[in-house]
C-alpha cells in the first residue's frame, strides 16, 4: 500500500510539473507575437527553429532514455555503470553534433535561409546538444525517485526563461528575435550548471579517468565556442 501511495505521489509530481511547464511555456507565444511585428517575420523564425529543435532532439537521444530504464532495472546490471555508459554515449554524440554545427555554421544557416543571422542556428544547436545530454541525468533522477528535484530543476529553467523574456520584450519593449534564442541558451547552461551542482552528472563517475574525459569534453566544447 505504501508503495502505491509513493507511486501515485511521484506520478502526480512528474505529471503536474510537465503540465505546469507546458502552460508556462505557452505564455511566451503572446509575448513573442506582440513584440515581434508581422512584417519582420520574427515569430515565424522562432516557430521554425523550434520545430527543428523537436525533430533533432529525437535524433540526438536516439532512444537511449528508454534503453537506460530497460537495463538499469535489471538485477544483473550495475545501475551506476549503466548510467555512466548511457550518459557518456549521449554526451559524446551531442558534443560531436555541437562541434559540427559550429564548424559548418554558415553553410547550415544559409541552407535554412538565415545567412544574415547564423547565430540563430548556432545558439539553438548548442541548446539542442545540451538538452539531449540533460535527458539522461533527468532520467536518472526519475530512476532514483527524486521527483521534487526533477520538477524543481525543470520549472526553474522555465521560470527563468519566461522572466528574462518578460523583462526584455515587455518591460524594455524589445523586439529582436536574437534574444529569444539567447535567453534559451543562458537558461539551458544554467540548468546544466544546476545538474552539476546537485551531483547528478558526476556522482557516478568513480574513476579519475572518466571524470577527466567528461571535463575534457566540456573544455573542447568551450574551445569550439571561442573559435
Amino acid at each position: 500500500m505504501a508503495g502505491l501511495k509513493s507511486l501515485a505521489k511521484d506520478t502526480a509530481i512528474y505529471g503536474l510539473s510537465s503540465i505546469v511547464g507546458r502552460f508556462l511555456n505557452y505564455l511566451l507565444v503572446p509575448i513573442y507575437a506582440a513584440a515581434m511585428s508581422a512584417a519582420s517575420g520574427g515569430y515565424g523564425v522562432v516557430t521554425e527553429v523550434y520545430a527543428w529543435t523537436a525533430l533533432l532532439m529525437v535524433i540526438l537521444t536516439y532512444g537511449m532514455e528508454t534503453t537506460f530504464f530497460r537495463f538499469v532495472n535489471k538485477e544483473t546490471e550495475n545501475s551506476e555503470r549503466v548510467y555512466s555508459t548511457v550518459l557518456f554515449m549521449v554526451g559524446s554524440t551531442s558534443l560531436i553534433f555541437a562541434a559540427l554545427c559550429m564548424l559548418f555554421l554558415h553553410p547550415v544557416a544559409g541552407m535554412m535561409g538565415y545567412d544574415d543571422h547564423p547565430w540563430y542556428v548556432g545558439m539553438m544547436a548548442l541548446v539542442i546538444a545540451m538538452d539531449a545530454f540533460q535527458c539522461i541525468p533527468f532520467a536518472y533522477l526519475r530512476y532514483k525517485k527524486r521527483p521534487i528535484r526533477f520538477a524543481a530543476l525543470k520549472l526553474l529553467f522555465i521560470l527563468l526563461n519566461i522572466t528574462l523574456n518578460l523583462v526584455y520584450y515587455v518591460v524594455m519593449k524589445g523586439s529582436d528575435v536574437f534574444y529569444a534564442f539567447f535567453f534559451n541558451l543562458i537558461c539551458t547552461v544554467f540548468k546544466n550548471f544546476q545538474l552539476i551542482c546537485s551531483k547528478v552528472i558526476f556522482t557516478v563517475f568513480n574513476s579519475i579517468e572518466q571524470k577527466v574525459a567528461i571535463i575534457c569534453s566540456v573544455f573542447n566544447l568551450r574551445t569550439v565556442l571561442i573559435c
